[in-house]
């Protein structure tokens, strides 16, 4: 990383350093500069041209997203990964894609478990 990383906190998401974070007047975010807790995480932040990759549309695919606009759905390339499928061999296997679409599928995928699900109590 290139010391910017970004905060994921209770008022949405701030990016800035470590140094920033510790040093800032709220805080939510000093306590976020050395948490590691849950509710708190670190990470690159996300290029939107990296998920303006994926595509959903409801002709293709059952509207399942796939990797621009190909039949290539974003499930399959992440199934592959987590079989231990190298990258390399992902992109031997579909020449069309590119290293970006795979990390593209990974961005996705945070995107879609990184926000909090509330369970109904029975």
């Amino acid at each position: 990383m290139n010391g910017r990383v970004a905060a994921c906190l209770s008022f949405g998401c701030v990016i800035g350093t470590r140094r920033d974070f510790a040093e800032s007047g709220h805080a939510e975010l000093r306590n976020a500069a050395v948490a590691s807790n849950a509710n708190n995480c670190y990470y690159e932040p996300m290029s939107q041209d990296l998920l303006a990759r994926i595509t959903i549309r409801p002709e293709q695919c059952h509207g399942r997203p796939c990797i621009r606009g190909m039949r290539i759905r974003v499930v399959d390339v992440l199934g592959m990964l987590a079989s231990g499928a190298p990258e390399a061999e992902i992109l031997e296997d579909f020449p069309d894609l590119e290293p970006e679409d795979i990390r593209a599928c990974l961005a996705y995928a945070v995107t879609q478990l990184g926000h909090p699900v509330i369970i109904a109590a029975e």
